[in-house]
């Protein structure tokens, strides 16, 4: 004889969980899922229908109702509605397998393997119609019976005709939908205020939500369309189509897709532009920039040259962003040994030690953060160490209020002490070096903290090697 099969539901489950006493004598539960009613929690007399009085519902469990009472009226009447959840029968083999009912074309069935030594903790499964099922542990085959409406275990027969109403966040997907097909219709609008109001809805709802930027990338036409609104005459539809663009780059499993050749070369056209544009433009790069398997493209559309060339000249409202988008793109190999050779390491330190007026702290700190970037790959280092006075210029730095340029100079110090023996006699003959590393390293910032720490100890490793040598180096500390 196979052992009888255990079926329920999911919450079923839980309950039988949380109540291991629950109709121990059975050790079975009743899937709602699978039949129309449910066993009712307490142990009902075995001779109901037997005796030999005509009993009622009522004289048996008076506040019954539901199919609690379909149940008992049922049992009364020598019936059991019920049976299906009590499979009984020999040991299911690939070729005869056990047979479990089921009102509808799956269950969720619970095998315990075979009654004494070959009895095993419950393996729960869904068995389907049409597609027998192994147990893995005891190797007991079943197959499903329907003996019901059929159709999936979810959809109750009596609503079959009822339309369902979608979840409350499928509808908001839908009507989410059905604005953005509205919106990209009007962005087609010969009117400019139509088609600006259109694109001012569209960069509000992609603003925060990932899911909208998924809806709207997915929306046929939808980035060729904002594409070519981005090249449009007018400023302001330019402004809000490359806000749209930008935001839809937020998620991760666009930036790809929205990184070919057309784009980037677009891209290119404006990133330059001392406008809002240009700051779009920039940033939308960088956004792009951040995915490694675009950085490549970038190169081969040669867009690293631009924001170099941009950052030796005059240095407008944009400067930032374009800073920002060549910190991302450096970090390719391939595009760092491109900056280089465009003279990418001059034009930085010419940022970093310009006195313009207009001219942040940050945009300095920004600038060293590129050049260290640089510095990782021989071509940048090589160039660094090459440079006339680079460790006083460094050290110009460490002497300024800005931390955020105190930890890139710091940074590219460690660098080029690693790269020249020269580069730390220059810095051990300057006068306050020591002095401005050891303050550093007590009132900076953590990250700055963490490089002067290291470059107090090369100094020393450097003073005791002197030592040796003969030729003492006297540093003072």
């Amino acid at each position: 004889m196979w052992r009888r099969v255990v079926c329920c539901s999911t919450s079923a489950l839980a309950s039988c969980r949380s109540s291991p006493s629950l109709n121990l004598h059975r050790r079975f539960l009743i899937s709602s899922a699978s039949s129309p009613s449910t066993p009712p929690p307490f142990q009902r007399s075995p001779n109901l229908s037997a005796a030999g009085l005509k009993k009622k519902v009522e004289d048996i469990m008076p506040v019954a109702t539901g199919h609690e009472r379909e149940e008992l009226q049922a049992e009364l009447e020598g019936r059991d509605i019920l049976e299906m959840n009590h499979p009984v029968g020999p040991f299911g083999t690939k070729e005869a397998p056990a047979v479990v009912k089921s009102y509808y074309d799956k269950r969720i069935v619970g095998c315990p393997g075979v009654e004494g030594e070959g009895e095993h903790d419950v393996v729960w499964f869904w068995l389907e119609k049409g597609k027998p099922h192994e147990c893995p542990v005891c190797s007991q085959y079943f197959k499903l019976e329907v003996a019901g409406p059929g159709g999936p275990p979810d959809v109750c027969p009596s609503m079959a005709t009822s339309p369902l109403k979608p979840a409350p966040g499928a509808m908001s997907a839908v009507r989410i939908r059905a604005a953005i097909r509205a919106c990209l219709s009007e962005a087609q609008s010969d009117s400019d205020e139509v088609q600006q109001k259109a694109l001012q809805t569209l960069a509000s709802i992609t603003k925060v939500n990932p899911q909208n930027r998924n809806l709207l990338a997915q929306t046929e036409g939808a980035v060729p369309s904002l594409l070519a609104l981005s090249k449009s005459s007018s400023s302001i539809t330019q402004i809000l189509a490359l806000s749209i663009l930008f935001n839809l780059s937020l998620n991760l499993d666009l930036k790809l897709s929205l990184a070919d050749l057309e784009t980037i070369y677009h891209l290119n056209t404006i990133i330059s532009d001392p406008t809002e544009t240009g700051k779009l433009a920039s940033s939308l790069v960088c956004s792009l920039a951040m995915l490694d398997k675009n950085k490549a493209k970038f190169g081969v559309a040669e867009t690293i040259q631009l924001p170099v060339k941009a950052i030796s000249g005059p240095r407008g409202p944009a400067a930032h962003h374009i800073l920002s988008s060549l910190a991302e793109l450096v970090r390719f190999h391939g595009n760092c040994t491109v900056a280089v050779r465009e003279g990418a390491v001059p034009a930085l330190l010419q940022v970093v030690e310009s006195t313009d007026e207009g001219l942040m702290e940050d945009l300095a700190g920004t600038s060293l953060l590129v050049l260290a970037l640089l510095a990782r790959f021989d071509e940048g280092l090589s160039a660094l160490s090459k440079t006339d006075q680079i460790v006083s210029s460094m050290v110009q730095v460490l002497k300024g209020r800005c931390m955020l340029s105190k930890e890139g100079a710091a940074e590219l110090l460690l660098l080029l002490f690693d790269e020249s023996e020269g580069c730390v006699r220059d810095a051990l003959r300057l006068q306050d070096f020591s002095s401005l590393v050891a303050d550093i390293s007590v009132r900076g910032s953590a990250r700055a903290r963490e490089k002067a720490a290291l470059l107090m100890k090369k100094m020393m490793d450097a003073d005791m090697d002197s030592y040796a040598d003969g030729n003492p180096m006297f540093s003072q500390w």
